[in-house]
Formats: structure tokens, C-alpha cells, sequence
């Protein structure tokens, strides 16, 4: 099963459920129409129907939305897994840069992001772009940034450095001053003080690695 919608499809069957009695599962406004446009691609479920798709049909969150892993979760593991998984949408790097205007007008999400974690702020996951992290974090890796911790020295964070571009560095915090470290050892320019203009926008909390 290559696609997400293909995967829900599969699960709710296997479940012995139809789309309508699906739908009741979930509650609120949620019709079969609802289910029948997620199984057909029309859109996804939103973060708060997912969670119950992944709790009602006891899915490994990461299969669902990856395709990766074990399809379900063991009953051992249900209550104490998935009722803390969150789900996060996976943005481009410009959206990172002004998140707070992207999230009034609505995202425009490359994927989904599952974790454990629960965020203290607004939350997106980038996929890292360039070797400037290497090799700790590699080009394809996904990370989670939480906008709601206060990053210190030697955490690694996302940065605003102008309107239009936000980059991936460790933090350092020397003499009260704060500077941007780059983490391979070949990058030019490794060590930046921050300037004027410059922004943290959120601490990187977990990573996900690129499966080769």
C-alpha cells in the first residue's frame, strides 16, 4: 500500500467497519462523506481526527502516515502510546521562516510528523536541506521544532536570519553574546554571531532519520 489514503482504507476494512460506522466512531461533525473523500485522496483527516483513527483502529502512527513499521500496535502498548501521540504537519523551510503568518492563513503541509511529544508551543517538522549539520543530521532527516521552549547554549534551533530564509544551527551562548554553530567540521563560516534582524523561531526536539 504506497499511499496514505490507501493504508486507511485497508485498516478501516480490516477493522470489519464500514465508512458510516466509522464516522460515528469519530463523533462530532464527521459523515461518512468525510471518511469516503479521506479513502479516495480528496484530503486528509485533520490532526485531532487523526489521532482517533489511530486510537479507533489501532494503527502504529507511523505506518499509517509513512508506510513504515508494523501496521498495528500491540493492546500492551495502546493505552500507553497513543493516547499521548501527537501528529505534526511537515512544512517548507519559507513557511518555517513566517510561521506565524502561514498558520493564520492556513498551511501548506508536505506531510505529517508523529510523536510522543507534546508541544509546549506551535509545532512543524522540517525535512534538512544541505550538509551544514552533518554528521549528526543528514539531508532527508526530519525534525520536530517546538516554537515554546526557550532554547539555551548547545541546543539546536531553528533561526530567522531575514524575512526570507531561516537556517538549522546549534545554539552558543558565550560572554552574553549569542552565536550560530554550524556542526560540520568543513563548513565555512562555522561559528556566527547573531546580528540584528536575527530570530530563534524554535528549539529542534526530536529527530527522524532518513531510512537508506
Amino acid at each position: 500500500m504506497k499511499t496514505y489514503y490507501e493504508r486507511l482504507k485497508a485498516s478501516r476494512k480490516a477493522a470489519k467497519l464500514t465508512q458510516t460506522e466509522l464516522a460515528n466512531k469519530l463523533g462530532g461533525k464527521v459523515t461518512h462523506n468525510y471518511v469516503s473523500k479521506w479513502e479516495s485522496g480528496g484530503y486528509k483527516p485533520d490532526a485531532e481526527n487523526e489521532r482517533k483513527l489511530i486510537k479507533i483502529l489501532n494503527l502504529n502512527s507511523n505506518w499509517l502516515v509513512t508506510g513504515k513499521g508494523e501496521q498495528f500496535v500491540s493492546n500492551i502498548n495502546l493505552s500507553s502510546t497513543l493516547q499521548y501521540m501527537y501528529i505534526y504537519p511537515v512544512v517548507h523551510w519559507e513557511t518555517a521562516c513566517k510561521w506565524s503568518e502561514c498558520m493564520d492563513k492556513g498551511l501548506n503541509q508536505l506531510g505529517r510528523f508523529a510523536s510522543l511529544h507534546e508541544s509546549k508551543g506551535e509545532s512543524f517538522a522540517l525535512e534538512i536541506e544541505g550538509e551544514s549539520m552533518l554528521p549528526r543530521f543528514r539531508p532527508g532527516d526530519h525534525i520536530l521544532v517546538d516554537t515554546g521552549i526557550k532554547v539555551k547554549s548547545s541546543d539546536h534551533a531553528i533561526v530567522k536570519i531575514n524575512e526570507d530564509t531561516a537556517i538549522f544551527r546549534q545554539i552558543i551562548i558565550e560572554g552574553g553574546k549569542m552565536f550560530m554553530k554550524a556542526l560540520n567540521p568543513d563548513w565555512p563560516n562555522k561559528l556566527q554571531e547573531f546580528t540584528i534582524g536575527m530570530s530563534i523561531i524554535g528549539k529542534v526536539i526530536e529527530k527522524r532519520e532518513l531510512d537508506l
